[in-house]
Formats: C-alpha cells, structure tokens, sequence
C-alpha cells in the first residue's frame, strides 16, 4: 500500500513541494517585475511558504525605505545649498530665509533653523 505523509498542516509533501513552488514563482515573477530589487537569485529560490514570501516583502520594503531616506537626505544637502548661496547673495530675501529654516528643521539642525527664522521674523 501506498502511504503518503502528512504535515501538521495537513497537506501532503507533494502538495507541501508544490505549494513551496508556487511560491518561488509568485517571487521570481516579482522579481522580474521589478518589486524585488535586492533580492538574489539565491534567496528567491528559499522563498517555500507564505511566510518566507512576507519576509522577503518587508525586506524588500525596510531596503526601499532607507534608499528613500538617503535620497531624501541628499535632496536637502542640496537644497540648503542652495538657499545658503542664495541667501547670501539676497541677504534680505524672507522666502529665501525661510525655505532655509525649514530645510535646518527637517533634517534636524535646530540651532540654524531658530538663527535663520529669527532673521525672517527681525525682517518683516
């Protein structure tokens, strides 16, 4: 007699085998369409389970978000850049001021951002 094992869940190993291949693919077809941009070749192929799957998702979300945060961060290197040039050329200039202070806000430069608000404020 044929006897087929069952998991806790159930399941047979054939539908266990078939399931974690579904999974794989469901992940290489992510993959491919660009969701998973850091994940390996390697680790698709570990994906088995739903789990495994959700994990790979919020990997991949936690790595997009600090790309984002680097990114963002860039940006406002730049931008207080440029309204420090722009400032000092119009010293007068309140908008130019207080994009500045928002900038020293935003990436957590407080003593700037008071110093350049209080400007704006002895200027209007």
């Amino acid at each position: 007699m044929y006897h087929v094992a069952e998991s806790q869940t159930g399941m047979t190993s054939t539908q266990l085998s078939s399931q974690g291949k579904t999974y794989t693919l469901l992940a290489s077809a992510l993959a491919e369409a660009g969701v998973f941009s850091t994940l390996e070749n390697e680790d698709i192929e570990k994906i088995g389970n739903v789990e495994d799957l959700m994990q790979a998702i919020a990997k991949e979300i936690k790595n997009n978000e600090l790309k984002d945060l680097t990114e963002d961060q860039k940006n406002y290197d730049e931008a207080i850049n440029l309204f420090e040039k722009a400032s000092n050329i119009e010293s007068n200039n309140i908008n130019y001021l207080y994009n500045l202070g928002t900038l020293y806000d935003k990436t957590k430069q407080y003593e700037k951002a008071i110093d350049v608000y209080s400007n704006c404020f002895v200027l209007s």
